[in-house]
């Protein structure tokens, strides 16, 4: 048995922890009854003395005359009606709010001198000889009322919070603000990308107008299109403006290739192609050669154009250009703050480190050990010579996002854009879509039909599955070769001069930090099979190991994580080879020798070209936690999903709605109305799941007659985890709390599933009409490739000997168990399993290759590398 860490200092007795255990064992601890008698004994014995010693002997003095003192008589006191007196009301000192101090600032920023100043100052000095170099110094700020400071690398050139304002900081709502209000205009006329504005009027009018023929329609022609009319907006047509022969096709076209760009970046977006190659089982031939699908149309914006936009725009303002790292001082009282010229320890990127008694903030991506690290491994410029030298290198932390929409509830109109946001930023600014932070990046087209009769067409036979999902994800990549061009890679390595909106010219070293995405998206992009053997997109736990998340053996398992090196891309290089030269399956079993083992599939990473000598980078470090996917409508909708089973074997569904109804609004969209059956999840989204979360405990209450306390445990164990993992902000404290609450609730989920095996749970009304109609689905294709039989003759509508019997109503069936996971995660609707997070050595790495049930443990490990959650 493992000795435990923590013991009683008076009988030495070894105890589970230093809070409840060691009151409870206070109550029978021998050492503390000895104690306790001791000290009751030397009480005793101090009194016995203080009564035995001599009194004081005092010198006598005279009788002394008192003087009778005036009392003067107080007025009654005013009273109010209700009889209490009239006295000034103070709110209790609870409900005061302390006023937000301003983030810790740098007194007396430091701009560059003019280039004419500088320039005199080294003719001057060009007689006095070098002095030894000094080492480059870190900058500290004060500390604030919060007990926070920050400590800087380097003197910043540009300091965002020293320019917050109060209205800034309280956050007070002002409709007339909507935005910044500096925004270039855009260069594109009104009538854009019509030629001319009596062009675009004529085909207002061609799309607006329902009826063109009838007599009205050509009355609204003659008074509103030909002739000037101001309620109509319009000037009139000049029908000398109009291109003979007028083509109404070719301006719709035009219509729909350049009106769906926004005005003012025109000139920015990009139209590309991408080339796929088609492989064939049994066909020999080279990679180079194979036939090629052309993909085109592909709407997508350079990478350096929104860096440019921001740095050279009044985004800038908002810019942190230097990283930091936030600390605090629990009690500044106890605890001095070491002096900024005392010779102190540094860490790998040159500053101090952590005091004893102080504590590490998380919360931005600007002052996280990630953005430290990539700003210590760039290069700084020498001293500028010329206006057009850069003054200091910095690092551009892109973050991107893609995620598949559909755009309406019926027919199969979709979208599947990309954004790019920026980590220098801060989350509350980058987070209001009046701050105009994010930018549209590319859009992602899916693969077209056509390409099976392509396929068809040069191999003669029908594409495959496995190819068509090889070619989809294939397809990502090549996009994101249009978006890492020569230019960006040219800057990745060696820098971009940008002149900022400051005037200052800096040399911007752009870094991928982060995308967000969910699990289908990550397995895309991260190009491993989807639930293959190693799920998780950074680690290579198996599946069958996935039961034990949260454990000792677990956390070990989690040091293994995925690397791109040059082994990984020579297998994958392997496999195209043996796929189009040796005519392989794309799923054979020579490929699934290979690739199989680590759940690789055969498609190069367009993010490997970032991982060079000079500037490393491994790809799979970028995906993070989706807290909105993987949890809320991950891990809470299966375990409400199974709930609600358990409560329909229970008969208590009806009442569990019932009290949903009764609980209450909070807050603005805080706690939304539960109108309708919370057990039927219509429409349900995540902030809904969340809402159910914060409100279930008091509604489940006595409506589980054998598992109530456990699945009590469970609901605020799972409730407490989801608001660690909410917090915008972290301390080292808090960190490690999460960690204890992510273990806590690992434990009850697998208790859960123990203790609830005896409970037998059909599937829900919801979960049987899918399965009903999917089955249908099915058999009508089957009936459809099967010979067509005979015409019958129609029964006669009088023959009571026609009618078809009613057919007995099918009873839902029962739910299945895993066999590899927890019992409740098989019954929901499938969820995507969780995702890791990147660690810094030589903390031990975390993962996420487990499915609804566990996806819980890696915000834990994140928050003190990459910073917080993103909005």
């Amino acid at each position: 048995m493992p000795k435990s860490k923590f013991a009683c200092e008076l009988c030495h007795k070894p105890l589970r922890n230093l809070g409840e255990a060691k009151a409870v064992h206070d109550r029978t601890c021998p050492g503390f009854k000895a104690l306790h008698i001791q000290s009751v004994a030397h009480i005793h014995q101090h009194l016995r003395n203080a009564a035995q010693a001599p009194p004081l002997h005092a010198d006598p003095v005279g009788a002394v005359e008192v003087p009778q003192m005036v009392v003067q008589e107080s007025e009654a006191p005013v009273l109010r009606p209700s009889g209490l007196p009239n006295r000034r009301r103070r709110a209790p000192a609870k409900l005061k709010d302390a006023a937000p101090p301003p983030p810790p600032r740098i007194r007396g920023v430091i701009r560059p001198l003019p280039m004419e100043t500088t320039m005199e100052i080294d003719s001057q000095l060009s007689s006095i000889p070098d002095p030894e170099p000094q080492p480059q110094k870190w900058i500290r700020t004060e500390i604030d009322a919060f007990g926070l400071y920050k400590v800087y690398p380097q003197r910043p050139t540009h300091d965002p919070d020293s320019h917050i304002t109060s209205q800034e900081l309280y956050k007070v709502e002002n409709p007339a603000v909507v935005g910044l209000d500096n925004f270039p205009l855009p260069k594109e006329p009104w009538f854009y990308p019509f030629p001319n504005a009596s062009v675009a009027h004529m085909i207002k009018y061609h799309i607006e107008e329902d009826h063109a023929g009838s007599i009205g329609a050509f009355d609204r022609l003659v008074q509103n299109v030909l002739q000037p009319n101001e309620e109509a907006q319009s000037d009139g047509v000049d029908l000398r403006e109009l291109p003979m022969p007028f083509s109404t096709k070719k301006f719709l076209d035009d219509l729909d290739k350049k009106g769906i760009e926004p005005l003012g970046i025109t000139e920015k977006w990009k139209q590309g192609s991408v080339a796929l190659k088609l492989p064939c089982v049994g066909r020999e031939q080279k990679e180079s050669a194979a036939p090629e699908f052309m993909i085109t149309d592909i709407h997508y914006r350079p990478l350096l154009d929104p860096i440019k936009e921001v740095l050279q725009g009044p985004l800038f303002q908002k810019f942190h250009t230097t990283p930091f790292s936030l600390r605090f001082i629990p009690t500044t009282d106890d605890i001095p703050l070491p002096h900024a010229d005392a010779e102190l320890d540094s860490n790998i990127w040159g500053l101090p480190n952590l005091p004893a008694g102080h504590e590490e903030v998380f919360g931005e991506v600007y002052s996280s050990a990630a953005m430290l690290e990539a700003y210590d491994a760039i290069p700084q410029p020498p001293p500028p010579q010329s206006p057009d030298d850069p003054v200091e290198s910095i690092v551009v932390a892109l973050m991107e996002w893609s995620d598949a929409t559909h755009l309406a509830q019926f027919g199969t109109a979709s979208l599947w854009p990309g954004y790019t946001f920026f980590g220098n930023h801060p989350k509350d600014f980058r987070g209001k879509p009046s701050s105009n932070a994010g930018f549209h990046q590319v859009y992602f087209p899916s693969l077209p039909d056509a390409i099976h009769d392509a396929y068809r067409q040069h191999y003669s036979c029908d594409m495959p599955d496995e190819v068509f999902t090889h070619l989809k994800r294939d397809l990502m990549h090549r996009i994101w070769d249009l978006l890492l061009d020569d230019d960006f890679m040219d800057a990745y390595k060696n820098g971009i001069k940008i002149k900022c909106w400051d005037g200052i010219v800096r040399l911007v070293f752009p870094r991928f930090f982060i995308y967000g995405a969910d699990y289908p998206e990550k397995v895309l992009l991260a190009t491993i099979r989807s639930m293959g053997g190693c799920p998780c997109p950074r680690c290579f736990i198996q599946k069958h190991q996935i039961a034990e998340t949260g454990t000792v053996n677990d956390m070990k398992r989690r040091e293994v994580i995925r690397v791109d090196d040059h082994p990984r891309r020579s297998t994958i290089e392997d496999a195209r080879r043996a796929i189009f030269e040796n005519g392989s399956a794309v799923a054979g079993s020579s490929i699934n020798r290979m690739l199989q083992a680590k759940s690789w599939v055969p498609v190069r990473n367009a993010f490997s070209k970032l991982n060079t000598e000079t500037t490393t980078f491994n790809f799979y470090t970028m995906f993070v936690p989706d807290l909105l996917h993987e949890v809320e409508l991950g891990v809470v909708k299966a375990i409400l999903t199974h709930l609600i089973c358990m409560l329909q074997t229970f008969k208590n569904v009806g009442e569990f709605d019932s009290r949903f109804r009764q609980v209450g609004t909070f807050g603005r969209s805080v706690i939304r109305s539960f109108g309708s059956n919370v057990s039927a999840m219509k429409y349900a989204a995540a902030r809904n799941f969340e809402d159910v979360l914060q409100c279930i405990l008091p509604v489940i209450e006595g409506l589980f007659p054998d598992h109530q306390r456990l699945i009590d445990q469970l609901c605020f164990e799972l409730a407490v985890w989801h608001g660690y993992a909410k917090l915008r902000m972290h301390t080292t404290s808090t960190v490690e709390i999460f960690r204890t609450a992510t273990k806590d609730l690992l434990t009850s989920i697998r208790r859960f599933a123990r203790e609830t095996a005896s409970v037998k749970t059909y599937e829900l009304p919801r979960e049987e009409r899918q399965r009903t109609k999917k089955a249908a689905k099915k058999a009508a294709t089957l009936d459809q490739q099967a010979p067509v039989p005979e015409s019958q003759p129609t029964a006669s509508v009088n023959d009571a000997q026609s009618k078809p019997k009613p057919k007995p109503k099918p009873k839902p069936k029962p739910k299945p168990k895993s066999k590899t996971t927890s019992k409740f995660t098989t019954k929901s609707a499938p969820v995507p399993p969780p995702v890791s997070l990147p660690v810094p050595p030589p903390a031990p790495p975390a993962c996420a290759c487990t499915p609804a049930c566990t996806r819980t443990l890696h915000y834990t490990r994140r928050v003190s590398y990459y910073g917080i959650n993103i909005p």
